[in-house]
């Protein structure tokens, strides 16, 4: 179901009777409120959720999306979406988009195993930048423009398909650790 590019407006209404659904994407539309229980049972063929460009707004609980064993993509940016971004541990996605919204905390140490892409760039995330050594699909990090503090940890050379790390407009001190050379 693809409704993106229009003027649509209101709440994104309960997905419980789409049982064949795949893809749904409401992005750039005028729809507001919270989408915690809009997923409640959830598609066992939903691959791919799209929000952007809305005017979305609320925490987004652990248990959201905890159903949705086939999601593998998320485009929740542009948004006003607050609270963390825990969320995103109880999952199976391979692309999570994030960026733009009010998202506060810490990156979760916890992530799926099978991610790609993590974009949160241009939030309020603060802590220190994660130290992920057993996700080594990652290919983007983008988390520019946050809070974030402390050193570029060694580990990150291990993720060596990682194509871009976009880490400015951060708090990020020290020295560039010698391992990020195996990086591609």
């Amino acid at each position: 179901m693809s409704l993106n590019l229009n003027q649509l407006t209101g709440e994104i209404p309960s997905f419980v009777n789409l049982t064949e659904l795949r893809t749904v994407d409401l992005s750039n539309n005028r729809l507001t409120g919270s989408i915690n229980d809009k997923f409640e049972r959830c598609s066992s063929y939903l691959s791919t959720i799209g929000f952007a460009g809305n005017q979305l707004s609320g925490d987004i609980s652990t248990h959201t999306f905890s159903n949705c064993l086939a999601l593998q993509s998320l485009d929740l940016s542009n948004n006003r979406f607050e609270g963390n971004i825990n969320f995103i541990s109880s999952t199976t996605l391979s692309w999570i988009y994030l960026s733009n919204c009010r998202f506060s905390g810490g990156i979760p140490s916890v992530v799926p195993s099978n991610l790609v892409d993590l974009d949160v760039a241009s939030n309020r995330l603060t802590g220190s930048l994660p130290s992920w050594t057993n996700r080594p699909r990652i290919q983007q990090l983008l988390l520019s423009n946050n809070l974030l503090s402390g050193s570029i940890p060694s580990s990150i050379g291990l993720l060596y398909r990682m194509w871009i790390l976009d880490i400015r407009g951060n708090n990020i001190s020290g020295q560039i650790p010698p391992e990020i050379s195996g990086m591609q």
